[in-house]
């Protein structure tokens, strides 16, 4: 092993017992941002539609309806005759009791509306004195100051004069409404009548709305954060921690305000709609790499109205699209066997995997701090099927360009074959670390110094799935057997335990080189080939490195004549003194500063939390003074 042994240290040393693992479940903190509560989750709110409404509107319109204690209700029909003195049944036709008066009055389908009708109808005015005053006892005298008038119209149009009881049977309505109408009428209100019932305030049971700021305050108390690669079109919705629920937020609001007894009467349902009804949030990290051309033809695809000439060449654009998402799969197979039996061949792919939280613990606090990452990069041979995986905090890197480079370049002089001539790379379209200048300088320059070839495949976005993936999966399970992580060797542990062909280095901030500055110092920028065709590295899917200081470049999978383009590698004009005084340096020259806003949150987790035996590490670490947030995490170029 070389030199650089002591600045990556292999941890093969590393032992650990099944005994240190208990059952928990994963946990990735994730920011927090401020978010507007304004922000809802639900669409409109339909009232027409809830059951009440739908029932009223039945007994409005004269349909059966079932009551609420299960009772079925027929529909509306002409009551029994009044048999007055006036014979009031006898002024209508059978055919007008029997269905014209009775289908107009239900044909209204409101209520209000049905009121007003009926109200148009009646007629107050005040009654005459009585002939005959009883002397005896004026005090018992009943005596009514308003004579109302009930009239209903026939079929030819004309009012014809009623008794109450009658009005009410040919409307099918009960005598108390008519009555209550008919008050309507004496006290001058000629007006629409309003609904009133319902409306009272009288609501002992009712949260009172510094209840529901509370629930509003501790929902927004959660760090949230937004989907990376797709936030111009989603820009409302927001994520909470996986390891989180509206049940775990709930339980987490009884304990935080356990001294408050007015707290406590709020039930898990009403946190349930409240949060559903006011927050347009999410659990776990949203599907960012999902692929943004399938699902905007699936979309169009999914339209009416949609022209059957445009459905077909969406169908076919889609076909095509597959096509080439499966042409990298298809290589990465291919190449990969290939790799087995053959001595100078090998295939590398290699990502970051999610970051890794410290201190991860099972404690309702986590939820509400920001943590501190650890970031994992894994480089995965399919000639050796071992995986390798270069471990960082974030006091020791970062996540730009030159780490990558540096654990690859470490991989090419102390790990591969040294048998090796053709080499297949494989990653996503990340153009923070995986597709940029610095790589491919980096690139080139190994194809020259070793004299081989490498062929660098990217995919479709959002069709990424790589060899890595399969190995972040295998440690994202072990990792939910450990219920407590306080330090970056103890997820060193853990990778190292999750598989036999598993290796961790252990990365030393000495490691770590300035590949950036290095290469933009030399090297003239690309921009035109001798085509006048202008370089554009976030469209391409391979890139060949055949080692003459050319790099041949492809829009797809299959390398088409047509869609190549060459570019060469120029150096920068410069005298042979200002060159040699270019040299690659250490890209940190001391431990990084933790933003002073996380460093709080990390060393208060670190108080209630960590044991004493961990603390030396936590100690060692920087606040930097710096008040700006933190920054996002770098997202898919295409």
């Amino acid at each position: 092993m070389s030199s650089s042994d002591s600045e990556f240290g292999f941890l093969d040393e590393i032992e650990t017992s099944a005994d240190e693992y208990e059952p928990s479940s994963s946990s990735d903190s994730v920011e927090e941002s401020v978010v507007p509560r304004v922000l809802k989750r639900k669409a409109p709110v339909d009232s027409r539609k809830w059951r009440a409404a739908v029932q009223k509107e039945n007994i409005a319109s004269g349909k059966s309806h079932i009551t609420k204690k299960g009772m079925l209700i027929g529909p509306h029909k002409t009551g029994r005759d009044c048999k007055c003195k006036f014979g009031c049944f006898t002024k209508f036709t059978d055919a007008e009791k029997k269905n014209h008066l009775i289908k107009r009055f239900n044909a209204i389908g409101e209520k209000t509306k049905q009121d007003t009708y009926l109200l148009a109808l009646i007629s107050s005015r005040a009654a005459l004195p009585p002939r005959r005053p009883l002397t005896q006892n004026p005090g018992n005298q009943r005596r009514r100051n308003f004579v109302n008038e009930y009239r209903i119209k026939n079929a030819l149009g004309s009012n014809i004069r009623v008794c109450r009881k009658a009005f009410a049977s040919l409307h099918g309505i009960s005598v108390k409404r008519v009555e209550l109408l008919a008050k309507l009428s004496n006290s001058g209100k000629t007006l629409s009548p309003t609904e009133n019932r319902g409306k009272h305030h009288n609501r002992p049971r009712a949260i009172p709305s510094a209840l529901t700021e509370l629930v509003a305050y501790h929902i927004e108390g959660f760090p949230k954060e937004q989907s990376h690669y797709s936030r111009s079109d989603n820009s409302c919705k927001h994520y909470l921690s996986a390891d989180l629920n509206v049940t775990k937020m709930y339980e987490l609001f009884l304990e935080k305000y356990k001294d408050n007894q007015e707290a406590q009467r709020i039930k898990y349902d009403f946190y349930y709609r409240f949060f559903k009804a006011n927050f347009n949030y999410g659990f776990g990290s949203p599907r960012t790499d999902t692929c943004q051309t399938c699902d905007s033809m699936q979309n169009e695809l999914k339209n009416p109205d949609l022209v059957e000439s445009r459905k077909n060449e969406l169908i076919t654009l889609k076909n095509v699209h597959l096509a080439k998402a499966q042409a990298f799969y298809d290589e990465l197979k291919s190449f990969s066997k290939t790799a087995e039996e053959t001595v100078d061949v090998d295939v590398l792919s290699f990502d970051y995997q999610q970051n890794l939280p410290l201190p991860h613990v099972p404690a309702g606090d986590v939820f509400y701090k920001r943590q501190l990452w650890v970031f994992n990069f894994c480089i995965h041979s399919a000639k050796t099927r071992k995986a390798y995986f270069f471990m960082y905090d974030e006091a020791t890197g970062k996540k730009t360009p030159n780490e990558p480079i540096s654990f690859l370049d470490y991989y090419f002089k102390n790990l591969m074959d040294k048998d090796v001539k053709t080499l297949y790379l494989f990653s996503d379209n990340c153009a923070a670390q995986n597709k940029n200048s610095t790589l491919l300088f980096f690139l080139n320059k190994t194809a020259e110094e070793r004299k081989i070839k490498i062929l660098h495949h990217y995919p479709e976005p959002g069709h990424s799935f790589l060899p890595c993936d399969r190995a972040f999966g295998q440690i994202e399970k072990k990792k939910r057997l450990k219920e407590r992580v306080y330090t970056p060797e103890e997820y060193c542990k853990i990778v190292k335990q999750s598989s036999k062909s598993f290796e961790v280095i252990a990365v030393q901030q000495s490691a770590i080189f300035d590949y950036k500055s290095y290469y933009e110092q030399s090297f003239k920028k690309l921009t035109v080939n001798d085509r006048k065709v202008k370089f554009q590295i976030s469209k391409l899917r391979k890139i060949l490195y055949d080692g003459n200081g050319q790099v041949q470049c492809s829009t797809n999978h299959w390398m088409e004549p047509a869609t190549v383009q060459s570019y060469k590698i120029k150096e920068k004009n410069m005298s042979s003194s200002s060159r040699s005084d270019i040299r690659l340096k250490q890209a940190y020259s001391s431990q990084l500063p933790i933003p002073s806003a996380k460093y709080a949150d990390v060393m208060s987790l670190v108080k209630k939390y960590v044991p004493h035996s961990h603390h030396d590490y936590y100690d060692a670490l920087l606040a930097s003074q710096d008040t700006s947030a933190e920054p996002r995490p770098e997202s898919e170029e295409d």
